[in-house]
């Protein structure tokens, strides 16, 4: 465990384990959860996917998964963090800065 981690478990948070492709283990995963704070961003081709899913195909199907669950499981707060979209990463990213179109995804 991080040092990190082991600073939210020190301030009270509960550290929980689950596979966002698989809706039954977020089901498991956030029994009994007051909130969720995600912040899963895959950016890769997800290796051993012969499907020829994009890393936004696996991370939209897992936010549906965390939605789903949370909606099953009572869970009152859901927080979304991104990085995605700020200008560094548009950059990197290749998106349109200031205005200026560039390749995307």
């Amino acid at each position: 465990m991080s040092t990190r981690v082991r600073d939210l478990v020190y301030d009270g948070c509960a550290i929980v384990r689950g596979d966002i492709s698989a809706l039954a283990s977020m089901q498991g995963a956030l029994e009994g959860v007051d909130a969720v704070y995600v912040c899963v961003h895959t950016l890769s081709p997800q290796p051993g996917d012969a499907s020829g899913r994009t890393f936004m195909d696996v991370e939209s199907e897992g936010l549906r998964n965390i939605v789903t669950a949370c909606r099953t499981q009572g869970v009152r707060r859901l927080v979304y963090v991104t990085f995605l979209g700020s200008l560094p990463i548009r950059r990197a990213l290749g998106f349109a800065v200031a205005g200026k179109r560039s390749n995307s995804y």
